[in-house]
């Protein structure tokens, strides 16, 4: 019988950034105060992954070979 394993992890991030000046022709007879845009956000990803197998082979009356497998995989 054998047996297989693996994991794996992973990390991101993503920063985004929107600015609109307020001399921009969109603002065009907005009040003064209101011209103008600024936001940003912050994205932080983390996930994993991995498969696991099991083979089990056996040698029946010495000439046959009987396999089997099993197996998963798993992502997030």
């Amino acid at each position: 019988m054998q047996v297989r394993g693996k994991i794996g992890l992973n990390k991101s991030s993503e920063l985004a950034q929107k600015f609109s000046s307020p001399f921009n022709a969109a603002y065009v007879g907005v009040e003064t105060d209101k011209k103008g845009e600024y936001t940003e956000s912050n994205k932080y990803i983390f996930g994993y992954d991995g498969d696991l197998s099991v083979t089990y082979g056996k040698l029946m009356a010495e000439r046959h070979m009987v396999n089997a497998v099993a197996g998963m995989r798993f992502t997030q």
